[in-house]
């Protein structure tokens, strides 16, 4: 029975080798347009060389060549390889051309076949069939940049001091993605940043400064008064904020500072026009009178004599020629320190006098003798 095994073992171990080596090799296909080239090829493996044959059927071919590797020789459709020393694999390589005058899904039929030798002598068969088929030519596809070309254009007239930095910085992502998409092959990603670039466009915000440059205009009618006053600095700081903001574009930041200058420019306003002034006009109205009324009695005095008089009426100052009371400390305390001074020096000088007295030799002269002491 174990014999039976082995001998139905062997049979299809046999038969299985047989198969290997009479199996052509899996076939394969290529396509491409007409006029162009296409390759095909069969590779061998193992072997320690090949020769074979190439034939073609179909319509889809108008010619071909044939290559091999280690070739001997080759024909137009055979093909003969130096045998080797060492098993390798050998590639047999074909290059079609495609007929011009093939309709668009004719297809050619390639075999490549021949006879393998194995490194112990014996001899095999291979088979591979290879199927060319004319490809439709790739549709041109044309882009349409006109509308994109058109916003971008658009985009670039436009002033960005004129726009909130919120609304431009959202219309400036899309004019990049724009300038990005120029060079796309996809309609649909062009046409895409084309609505894009258009709605942002079309969502930019205006800066609105009327405000402000009414205020501005306002505080200008004011620059003739000048006021002493720290209502005067602020309104000064207001200005000079407001003009800063004419090129900002933060609408907020704008609003804030037409808002300060208006109200400066009311705080300045009831200054200059306190009824102090109103006060003074009305001194200078009665001083009017009163010269008016002393000119009447002048031409009445004189008014016979037919020449023209005029009368120049007098005004002593009601105040001191210097209306700075600070002048008047800085005189005081000049005083002080020129009296000051003088007494430093003056006592400087008795010092040093009294000094010099002091240091005076009053020692009593003494008879002194050498001989007495050597007695």
């Amino acid at each position: 029975m174990k014999r039976f095994y082995k001998a139905l073992i062997l049979v299809i171990v046999l038969s299985l080798a047989f198969c290997a080596l009479c199996l052509p090799v899996s076939a394969a296909s290529a396509s491409g347009q007409r006029g162009a080239t296409v390759t095909v090829s069969t590779a061998v493996s193992g072997v320690m060389g090949i020769n074979g044959t190439i034939s073609v059927s179909g319509n889809a071919i108008s010619n071909y060549t044939v290559s091999v590797t280690d070739a001997m020789s080759t024909g137009v459709d055979s093909f003969f390889t130096v045998t080797s020393v060492a098993p390798k694999t050998y590639v047999v390589t074909v290059k079609c051309t495609i007929s011009n005058s093939a309709n668009i899904g004719d297809t050619a039929t390639i075999t490549i076949s021949g006879d393998k030798v194995y490194q112990d002598g014996t001899m095999g068969t291979f088979s591979e069939t290879h199927t060319v088929k004319v490809a439709a030519a790739t549709p041109v596809v044309t882009i349409d940049y006109s509308k994109i070309s058109e916003q971008i254009k658009i985009a670039n007239e436009l002033n960005k001091n004129d726009y909130t930095s919120e609304s431009w910085e959202a219309m400036l992502t899309a004019l990049n993605e724009a300038r990005a998409n120029l060079k796309s092959t996809s309609q649909v990603r062009v046409d895409a940043s084309t609505n894009k670039l258009k709605t942002a466009i079309a969502s930019l915000v205006k800066i609105d400064r009327t405000k402000l440059l009414q205020a501005i205009d306002e505080a200008g009618k004011l620059f003739a008064k000048n006021d002493d006053t720290k209502a005067w600095k602020d309104f000064v700081d207001a200005v000079n904020t407001a003009n800063e903001m004419i090129t900002s574009n933060v609408q907020k930041d704008i609003d804030d500072a037409a808002n300060a200058l208006l109200s400066a420019v009311a705080a300045l306003t009831e200054i200059v026009n306190r009824p102090a002034e109103t006060v003074e006009v009305t001194k200078e109205v009665v001083v009017t009178k009163e010269v008016i009324k002393e000119v009447e009695v002048t031409k009445e005095v004189i008014k016979e004599v037919p020449v023209e008089v005029t009368v120049e009426v007098p005004t002593e100052p009601t105040e001191p020629f210097c209306n700075k009371s600070s002048h008047k400390v800085w005189l005081v305390l000049l005083i002080i320190s020129a009296v000051i001074n003088v007494a430093f020096i003056v006592l400087t000088v008795v010092y040093f006098l009294r000094k010099k007295n002091n240091h005076k030799d009053t020692t009593p002269l003494v008879n002194y003798s050498i001989e007495e002491d050597n007695k």
